[in-house]
C-alpha cells in the first residue's frame, strides 16, 4: 500500500463496516487502529470463529441460492467462483488446488435473514476475487445507506469475466459513488475508495 488510506478513512465518519471477503480476519488490527469497534465479517468459506467477532460465512453474488463451484487456491485469498485468467500469468506459483460448491445469496438477503440494522454500517470492504459487482448489485436496497466503498479493482481480465474499473465506476456513478482513491499494482489488480456526498 503506497497511500495512507488510515488517515482518509479517520476523517469520515464510519459507524461500522460490513466486511465482504474475509478469510482470516486480517484487517482487524487495522479497523482497530482507527477505532472502527462495529464489523460484520463475511467469508465464503474460511472465516475465523473468534468470541465476540461478528462474522458468517456466506457466499455473496448478486443472486439468493444459487450454487456455484468455488475454487480454493493454494494461498487462500485468489479462491473464486470465478475461473482464472490472466492471473496463472501474473502469478505463476498460485493455482487452484480444490473445488467445492456453495450455494449463494445476496448482500441484500443477508441484510435481511440477519437482521442487520442497516443504521449501524456506512461502509462496506469488498474484496471477493472478481465477483465485486456481482455483490454490489445484489445490494440495491442498502447501497443508499452506504458512505464509503473500499472495494478491489482491476485493470486486466485476471478472472474470467471480471469487472475492470471502468465497469465499477460507470455501475457506482449510477448511485452518485465517485472514485477517490485509486490504487494499482502492476499485476493489474488494486483497491480503491468511493465516497457518496449526497
Amino acid at each position: 500500500m503506497i497511500y495512507n488510506y488510515k488517515e482518509f478513512i479517520n476523517n469520515i465518519n464510519i459507524k461500522g463496516v460490513i466486511h465482504i471477503g474475509s478469510k482470516n480476519l486480517d484487517e482487524l488490527n487495522f479497523y482497530n487502529s482507527i477505532n472502527i469497534k462495529n464489523i460484520i465479517w463475511i467469508g465464503a468459506y474460511t472465516t475465523s470463529k473468534i468470541k465476540d467477532i461478528n462474522s458468517y460465512n456466506a457466499l455473496i453474488t448478486d443472486r439468493d441460492n444459487v450454487d456455484y463451484k468455488f475454487n480454493i487456491s493454494n494461498n487462500g485469498e485468489s479462491s473464486s467462483i470465478l475461473d482464472f485468467k490472466k492471473h496463472n500469468k501474473e502469478h505463476l506459483d498460485i493455482f487452484y488446488k480444490e473445488t467445492i460448491i456453495l450455494n449463494s445469496i445476496s448482500l441484500d438477503s443477508f441484510y435481511r435473514i440477519n437482521n442487520i440494522d442497516y443504521n449501524n454500517y456506512n461502509m462496506w470492504n469488498i474484496s471477493i476475487q472478481g465477483c465485486e459487482l456481482m455483490a454490489l448489485k445484489g445490494a440495491k436496497d442498502n447501497i443508499k445507506n452506504i458512505h464509503l466503498i473500499y472495494i478491489k479493482i482491476y485493470t486486466k481480465e485476471l478472472y474470467t469475466n471480471c469487472p475492470l474499473i471502468k465497469d465499477i465506476d460507470t455501475y457506482l456513478n449510477t448511485y452518485s459513488f465517485k472514485r477517490i482513491i485509486t490504487e494499482i499494482t502492476i499485476k493489474g489488480s488494486g483497491m480503491a475508495i468511493y465516497v457518496n456526498n449526497t
